[in-house]
């Protein structure tokens, strides 16, 4: 597959530079006036999908070629967005595997419902397509190990998982003040949570949505949560050794009687040097900061971190004293998701390793398969455990 020849100065400057929103559509030019474009195609164009569109369309070193969604209305749409964006108007499709046919093609950005992240993932790697996927990508221990296999014989391809989060400036630099410059000394516990307010009847997951039945999304804790457990993992440096937890799955049965996700659980994750983290999710929230938000905090003997805040408070048994005990990293990134995407077009054009790989990509999705059967057995539930039965 031809490299592009695009100095990495180049690249960031027509696309990660526009991750805050200052890089207008006018500054970006037309695609046909940008050397070295990446020809990409884009399967599931749905609300996700139409955010890492955008991300796409704001990066001058990526030419859109292809559009793939099974609503084909979906896919006349984006095209229409894609044409009104850079002056010509892509391929139309609803089967995905007609657009990986197209040899021209280099790359491929998918984001559809979970059911259909590993055959996505599976065929792209085998056309020989970089692809960003989104997460998870796939919803069985025996699809991740597959994955995790077909990218290692293919280690030219760039197969970038999408937990933006590995691309956020705040995230890479909180991991590494908690586990290389261990400023918190040992870790002794974790809180995380995704709790949301938007939930039905109006938000996210609605009846009959796919994101309401555990057939296509593998439930909240694949889903969803999996973006918080990515980070836990990134944390530890490791997976964890058991989990226990406790949910409802009947929540929003009067409005959708169908509906099987867990709308509210609630596990404690066991990981490594006595590490134990607590983790709630729930879609009952009040719309009020003191009942939802999504964080990972951190805290060690000498003080604590909310790595998305970019805030660290020392105690008073780290000796600092005043103004000291109060540290902040990095300045806030209000669209990470930019970010992420610009990252993994930098990775093929300067052959370079992805922020996000199948190896944590699959580490993740094995917690979300972890806690939801210690949630759906309401018992303790060991790593060997899940990884024999899931």
């Amino acid at each position: 597959m031809k490299q592009n020849s695009v100095s990495r100065r180049r690249f960031l400057a027509a696309g990660i530079a526009g991750a805050a929103g200052a890089l207008t559509a006018p500054a970006l030019g037309r695609a046909q006036d940008a050397p070295g474009r990446i020809r990409t195609a884009f399967i599931g164009v749905g609300g996700r999908g139409n955010n890492l569109l955008g991300a796409a369309l704001a990066n001058n070193y990526v030419d859109v070629v292809s559009v793939c969604d099974l609503d084909p209305e979906r896919a006349k749409a984006a095209a229409s967005r894609i044409e009104g964006a850079r002056g010509t108007r892509p391929a139309e499709a609803t089967d995905y595997r007609k657009t990986l046919e197209d040899s021209s093609i280099q790359a491929v950005v998918s984001a559809t419902p979970c059911s259909e992240h590993f055959a996505i993932y599976r065929d792209t790697i085998k056309a020989g397509r970089h692809l960003y996927g989104e997460k998870p990508m796939c919803v069985t221990v025996g699809e991740a190990t597959e994955l995790v296999s077909l990218a290692e014989v293919n280690p030219k391809l760039k197969v970038q998982v999408g937990f933006q989060r590995r691309s956020n400036p705040r995230y890479i630099e909180g991991v590494k003040l908690i586990r290389e410059d261990k400023v918190l000394g040992e870790l002794i516990e974790g809180r995380a949570a995704f709790n949301n307010a938007w939930g039905p009847p109006g938000g996210l997951g609605g009846k009959g949505e796919w994101q309401s039945r555990v057939a296509k999304s593998g439930d909240w804790m694949v889903e969803q949560a999996v973006h918080s457990f990515d980070v836990l993992n990134w944390v530890a440096g490791t997976t964890p050794l058991r989990a226990f937890g406790l949910g409802h799955r009947g929540v929003f049965k009067g409005f959708d009687p169908e509906r099987d996700v867990t709308d509210y659980y609630a596990a404690i994750i066991e990981y490594p040097k006595d590490l134990t983290v607590q983790f709630s999710h729930s879609w009952i929230a009040a719309d009020d900061p003191a009942f939802t938000g999504t964080y990972e905090r951190f805290l060690g003997l000498q003080g604590g971190i909310d790595i998305g805040a970019g805030k660290i408070t020392y105690s008073s048994r780290s000796g600092k004293k005043g103004d000291d005990r109060k540290r902040l990293i990095q300045p806030d990134v209000t669209n990470d998701t930019r970010l992420s995407v610009n990252s993994f077009f930098d990775c093929i054009v300067n052959d370079r390793k992805p922020n996000s790989t199948v190896h944590n990509g699959r580490d993740a999705t094995l917690v979300g398969l972890l806690v939801r059967k210690a949630v759906y057995e309401r018992r303790a539930v060991t790593w060997d455990e899940m990884v024999r039965s899931c």
